[in-house]
């Protein structure tokens, strides 16, 4: 029975219908298993473009029955359906001069590497349905009231109040009766890569995502420091901040930490998620973090003195840390920390938990390209 569980029994992936040229002439391609090889019909030279078209369809999987990030989670009680759209066309591979093709498989958790590309994208959908996707809505007038458009821009302006668009009452509405007309949304964007991001699940089942680094201890209490210093700017004030957390804060934690990989004690001062390689503007905690590699990195500053913890400050700053024993550091893809004492977190910079926090445990895992970004 164990084994049988192994076996998928959702009939998902890309359903195939053609690989085209724009004429309609089949093209030669070969699948071999996430990733597809396409042989235009002559070698292409440098600066040479060459435009073909694929149709495909793929089963929408349940997310909440058999999980993933993507898919429809369907609510008995108002007999409507919740619809979570990723990774649903097929994207170019990266071609660089050192590796060529790149042509790794997608493995689950790990991810293609995506090069940045225009986006525009046409999504037909029931009329009583409404539609957020990357990009600019291009026929506002075609899907939107005019109540919602001027709602719409004021949203574009306002900095500080959030500004609702379709309210409660529109929404109770539309679930009332299931509309037979369709509309079709028009998205479109510029210089667009999706990269990687860090959901956190705390042990009340509180949410909170990262896409670049969360700090648990250490640093936490210097984003919580920093946040108290408003005359002081920039990285002169996390410098400050830490400074003050290695003189005033310096309380190690015994946890607990298990990974996809492996699972430790340790009594641990410092413990950060990483997805990018810098923090705190100065700070190079983890060099070769990319955010769009499908795995984030952990740092972790095991109990040291206070004296110790002043000489690591400059290694951090140049990201030579990981040549001291008191420094561990790794890669992980779900990571889960228990600790005997409260737990400071912040997340990005904007503080989770602070002094007073009951909270022990908490749970983490990378959203591969969970998140597409505009490149101005």
């Amino acid at each position: 029975q164990e084994l049988q569980g192994l076996e998928p029994t959702f009939d998902g992936g890309f359903k195939l219908e053609y690989v085209q040229t724009v004429d309609g002439k089949n093209l030669p391609h070969t699948v071999v298993k996430t990733m597809m090889r396409v042989d235009p019909p002559q070698p292409l030279l440098p600066g040479q473009q060459f435009s073909f078209k694929v149709k495909w369809w793929y089963n929408i999987n349940d997310r909440m029955e058999i999980g993933g990030r993507s898919g429809y989670e369907y609510f008995k009680e108002d007999d409507n359906y919740l619809y979570t759209i990723a990774q649903f066309f097929p994207r170019m591979a990266v071609y660089n001069d050192v590796e060529g093709w790149q042509n790794k498989q997608f493995l689950g958790r790990g991810e293609f590497t995506l090069p940045f590309g225009d986006y525009e994208v046409d999504i037909t959908v029931p009329a009583d349905h409404y539609v957020a996707a990357t990009g600019t809505l291009d026929n506002m007038p075609d899907v939107l009231t005019k109540e919602q458009i001027e709602k719409l821009e004021q949203a574009r302006r306002e900095r500080t109040n959030p500004v609702v668009i379709v309210s409660e009452a529109e929404a109770r509405k539309n679930e009332k009766d299931k509309s037979k007309g369709k509309k079709t949304w028009k998205f479109k964007a510029e210089n667009v890569r999706a990269v990687d991001i860090g959901m956190m699940i705390d042990e009340h089942g509180r949410r909170e995502y990262f896409d670049n680094t969360l700090g648990i201890g250490f640093d936490a209490v210097v984003t919580i420091r920093s946040h108290k210093l408003p005359i002081v700017k920039g990285f002169l004030m996390y410098l400050t901040a830490v400074i003050q957390t290695i003189i005033f804060d310096h309380k190690p934690a015994h946890v607990q930490i298990k990974t996809d990989k492996n699972e430790w004690e340790t009594s641990a001062l410092m413990v950060t998620l990483c997805n990018g390689p810098r923090e705190g503007g100065g700070f190079m905690l983890s060099p070769e973090s990319k955010n769009d590699d499908g795995t984030m990195e952990f740092v972790i500053v095991n109990k040291v003195s206070r004296a110790m913890m002043f000489r690591l400050v400059p290694e951090f700053m140049k990201g030579t840390h990981m040549r001291f024993e008191q420094v561990s550091m790794g890669d992980y893809r779900k990571f889960a920390i228990n600790s005997d004492s409260p737990l400071y977190i912040h997340a990005d910079g904007e503080i989770f938990t602070s002094f007073g926090s009951n909270l022990t445990k908490a749970d983490f895992e990378i959203l591969p390209q969970a998140l597409n970004v505009i490149h101005g």
